[in-house]
């Protein structure tokens, strides 16, 4: 890429990070900006009193007619400045990173949560997508780094002029030699920040990598395992490399680092010699008093302090730049979602609708030319083999992933064209990858619909439709118990098929029209997985469903069976007619008759074998 392209680039992140800033928080970064300006032309204005009060001192040591008046008015309004100035130093190092960070941190993270709400379920499942935005995420504190170095940049440029104009009015050539030097420094550190700069994307990796391994210490299972199979120092080994490159990585940093500080800390030096020398010969000649000398050595050293802040100023705000600039590509990839569109159904007795559906995971076939329908009030069945495509399918129905080719139509349209909450009501989804928050069990069940979330009466009963009441009743603060041990040692820990009956009863929050259902008991026996199954289609009381499993027995009852296997629909019927077929469910529910007892599913128990 070209430097041309390099700078326009970063010119459009720079604008794009002040809009997002200012839609965060415009008071804040309106108030530092002024008062971080106003406070950094401080140090200019003291010189100024300072140089007044040693010309007083100055003219009374040679003899001149001086009374305690003329000194007084100075004096104090120097003493009130460096007061200001370090007030103004503990403002600028401490009060106002922390105000921006509390705005500018925060902030972002609320609008990367929203905005990855935007992108494709697809996109996210390609690793160099799911890369950026875990960088995406984890540099969030780009934007206050940005924010608060600009904020810096801005009050040591109007300082460094105050200052340059101080030096204008006593010396021309001192401001010549002043300007030099704060050009030259300025280049030194631009050149070095490109040295320091990095991508974190590596180190993230590398990052996770390592936490990943100490944790082999700390997690109760991955002990075990280590110390059976006696491979600790495997573990090691393997922790060992990613910590290497990102030292590696960090020293690289770091040197540059160094050798910008020592270049800038010469580059003073030999400012601060040639200053004073000129000085002195003025001094010496006559041409320069010595109040005038003195107020030039303390102009020095204020020019050194303000450009070293400059310096690191310019470090933060091209670090948070940097990260901004993969938030914003990332970010702009997403779909804006305008909220608008249809908000009835173009036909309520056609829920699904599928055409010549193809789908595909890295160039990899997973869902192909499938083609089915769904009415409204029909239970379907959808079986098949594990990787047989039926968690795809149920993803491409509601829209998480962005078929190949073909179309689903829900309620007659495609989903694109409802509202984004109207189909949220209308379907309720119970997924084979769920999760169990660590929080009270009545959050992790009222979360199904949060316009609930504290009506404890719909709480306990969708408790009692997910079959979860004899786990409360053993929990030691019921509904109220912590669960899991992330947050708090004294939470409660769930087997997997108690975490699956809490999560199948967030479902039942509300009274949706349409149910899905994606393995809700894989992690139960199979007689306790019939009498889940027999629970759900009891309890559908005529809405429509979608229920998925790799076990065939639960099928029975369902109006329509689709049988998955290799990403295709190979069967497609009722049970008795899939069993003349004598295809592959019949060989499914033949081969897994022996788990079930001889109750008959249709009274409610379970598959008649």
């Amino acid at each position: 890429m070209d430097k041309e392209k390099v700078k326009i680039k970063r010119l459009r992140t720079i604008a794009w990070a002040l809009r997002i800033a200012w839609d965060i928080d415009k008071f804040t970064m309106f108030l530092w900006f002024v008062l971080c300006g106003a406070l950094a032309v401080l140090p200019a204005v003291a010189l100024q009193f300072n140089k007044q009060t040693l010309s007083i001192i100055s003219g009374f040591l040679s003899g001149e007619a001086f009374t305690f008046t003329d000194a007084i008015k100075p004096i104090i309004s120097l003493g009130i400045l460096m007061v200001a100035i370090g007030l103004s130093a503990r403002v600028n190092s401490q009060f106002v990173s922390m105000m921006l960070y509390d705005s500018y941190f925060t902030g972002m993270h609320e609008y990367t949560m929203d905005h990855v709400q935007h992108v494709e379920m697809t996109d996210l499942l390609k690793k160099e997508v799911a890369d950026t935005w875990q960088s995406a995420w984890q540099d969030s504190v780009s934007l206050w780094s940005f924010v608060e170095g600009l904020c810096f940049i801005l009050a040591k440029i109007i300082g460094i002029i105050a200052l340059l104009v101080t030096a204008f009015m006593m010396s021309k050539l001192i401001f010549a030699i002043s300007a030099a030097y704060v050009v030259v420094i300025f280049i030194i550190s631009v050149a070095f920040t490109g040295k320091t700069r990095h991508d974190r994307t590596k180190d993230f990796q590398d990052e996770r990598m390592i936490e990943y391994y100490e944790k082999f210490s700390e997690n109760h299972g991955m002990a075990k395992e280590t110390r059976i199979f006696e491979n600790t120092d495997e573990v090691i080994n393997q922790w060992r490399k990613p910590y290497e490159r990102l030292q590696k990585r960090w020293f690289k940093r770091q040197k540059s680092a160094v050798i910008r500080d020592f270049i800038s800390g010469f580059g003073f030096y030999a400012f601060l010699i040639i200053t004073v020398g000129i000085s002195l010969s003025g001094v010496a000649r006559g041409t320069m008093t010595p109040d005038i000398f003195l107020v030039i050595f303390t102009l020095c050293t204020n020019l050194y302090s303000t450009i070293t802040g400059t310096t690191m100023a310019i470090v933060r705000f091209d670090f948070g730049l940097a990260a901004l600039d993969k938030q914003r590509r990332f970010f702009e990839a997403a779909k804006p979602d305008s909220g608008d569109g249809a908000d009835t159904p173009a036909d309520e007795n056609s829920v699904f609708e599928v055409s010549d559906l193809t789908f595909s995971y890295a160039g990899k076939p997973a869902i192909k030319g499938i083609s089915f329908k769904v009415k409204k009030g029909e239970v379907v069945a959808l079986v098949g083999p594990n990787g047989s495509g039926k968690s795809t399918l149920i993803k491409l129905l509601l829209n998480m992933y962005k078929p190949d080719s073909g179309t689903v139509k829900v309620f007659g349209r495609p989903f694109d064209e409802y509202g984004k909450d109207f189909l949220r009501k209308k379907i309720g989804v119970f997924f084979q990858n769920f999760y169990i928050f660590h929080s009270p069990l009545r959050e992790n069940v009222g979360i199904g619909a949060v316009e609930d979330m504290e009506d404890e009466t719909k709480i306990r009963e969708a408790i009692k439709r997910g079959g979860a009441e004899k786990i409360v009743a053993n929990l030691p603060q019921g509904i109220d118990t912590l669960l899991g041990r992330f947050q708090d040692p004294s939470g409660t820990e769930l087997s997997g098929g108690e975490k699956q009956r809490v999560a199948s009863s967030r479902t039942h929050m509300s009274n949706r029209d349409v149910l899905i259902f994606d393995e809700p008991a894989s992690m139960l026996d199979p007689i306790a997985e019939m009498e889940q199954y027999s629970n759900i289609q009891r309890l559908l009381d005529g809405r429509t469903a979608i229920l998925i499993s790799h076990r065939v027995g639960f099928a029975r009852t369902a109006d329509k069976i689709i049988m998955l296997d290799g990403g295709k629909i190979v069967e497609i019927g009722s049970h008795d007619e899939l069993m003349a077929l004598d295809g592959l469910y019949a060989r499914f529910f033949n081969e897994q008759a022996q788990w079930y007892d001889t109750s008959d599913i249709s009274k409610g128990g379970l598959v008649q074998c």
